[in-house]
C-alpha cells in the first residue's frame, strides 16, 4: 500500500477575507519554489520571494501565497498573495526554513499590520 500525502490546496489555508480588497497580483522572482500558504516579501528589485528575516535588503513580510508557483532560473511568474485583511489558519502557513522563531515573530507582527490575523 503507497500512502499518499495531500497538499495544501490552493486558498486553503483562508478562513475569511474581503472580496476585491484582500488579493494582489504579484511577480514571483526567480528560482522559488514556493507553496500555497507560503509567507512572501518583496525583494528590492520589486518582485516577491520566500519571506526570511534574516536578508540584508530589510524586506518585511508582504502576504500569503494563494497558490503554488515555482520558477526556474531566470524566469518569473505572476501569482496572487493575500495582502491585507484577512483571517488565515496559522497552522497552515508556511515560514521556510531559513526562517527561527525570532523570524517568524517578526513576520507575525508584519502580517499583523496588513491586518492579515491568524487563528
Amino acid at each position: 500500500m503507497t500512502a499518499l500525502t495531500e497538499t495544501l490546496h490552493t486558498g486553503g489555508f483562508l478562513v475569511s477575507w474581503l472580496p476585491g480588497l484582500s488579493f494582489e497580483q504579484v511577480t514571483i522572482d526567480e528560482s522559488q519554489d514556493l507553496v500555497a500558504g507560503q509567507v512572501v516579501a518583496q525583494a528590492a528589485n520589486g518582485n516577491y520571494v520566500a519571506y526570511d528575516n534574516d536578508t540584508t535588503d530589510g524586506a518585511e513580510a508582504a502576504g500569503i501565497l494563494y497558490e503554488a508557483v515555482s520558477t526556474g532560473t531566470g524566469e518569473t511568474k505572476k501569482a496572487t498573495i493575500v495582502a491585507r485583511l484577512a483571517e488565515v489558519r496559522d497552522a497552515d502557513i508556511t515560514w521556510g526554513s531559513a526562517n527561527d522563531t525570532a523570524d517568524i515573530t517578526a513576520g507575525e507582527a508584519d502580517l499583523d499590520a496588513l491586518f492579515i490575523i491568524r487563528r
